[in-house]
């Protein structure tokens, strides 16, 4: 959903020191579960940046989905999401 210049600043980005790529891991799914449950809306990829913030401890995150983010999803604990796009 990028353009050619939101691509190349996102490879960017990845390629820096301000971004680290995760992966999920099997232990993840039944949160991931419980979001897509509780959202039915909520596609896989935004279940995922949930389920890997709340791993990770975080709330700073950057997405597009800028309304679910902000006015939305909370993690586990309750907490909202700082949205840096």
């Amino acid at each position: 959903m990028l353009n050619a210049r939101g691509k190349a600043a996102l490879i960017a980005m990845i390629d820096s020191p301000a971004l680290h790529v995760k992966d999920l891991e099997d232990a993840d799914l039944g949160r991931l579960r419980e979001l897509v449950a509780k959202y039915p809306r909520m596609d896989l990829a935004d279940a995922s940046l949930i389920v890997l913030a709340e791993r990770l401890g975080v709330v700073d995150i950057v997405t597009i989905d800028r309304t679910e983010f902000e006015a939305i999803y909370r993690t586990k604990a309750g907490h909202s999401f700082v949205n840096h796009f």
